[in-house]
């Protein structure tokens, strides 16, 4: 089964070259939806959200991600790995654990994202 945190990887590899993937990503959050990327502060909303996401995927231009997800007491948990290139040229690898709530409609309202270099 596909859950909305399936579909945030999916289309986080996609989304900085294709307007239609990115909308689709903002899509996936609610309007009160919160962001508390690994060791920055906490983004809100759908004007903070976009801004996050055009700002990481505009550093860079390649990403692959591989993952699992796991519902767990009512949140959806995700294992992954990136292997991304930045646009200066540079590759990097990440690992790390995504935790997300979803409302009613599957909708994300809260991403905690927590990354350890690999």
């Amino acid at each position: 089964m596909s859950t909305a945190l399936d579909r945030y990887f999916e289309l986080s590899d996609i989304a900085g070259t294709d307007e239609a993937a990115f909308g689709e990503l903002m899509a996936l959050f609610a309007d009160d939806a919160t962001i508390h990327p690994n060791g920055v502060a906490a983004v809100h909303g759908p004007s903070g959200i976009a801004e996050f996401f055009d700002s990481f995927l505009n550093r860079n231009s390649e990403l692959r991600h591989v993952w699992t997800v796991t519902p767990e007491e009512g949140k959806l948990v995700a294992q992954w790995a990136v292997a991304g290139r930045r646009n200066t040229g540079e590759v990097f690898a990440l690992a790390g654990v995504d935790i997300a709530e979803t409302n009613s409609t599957g909708k994300i309202t809260r991403l905690e994202v927590k990354a350890n270099p690999s």
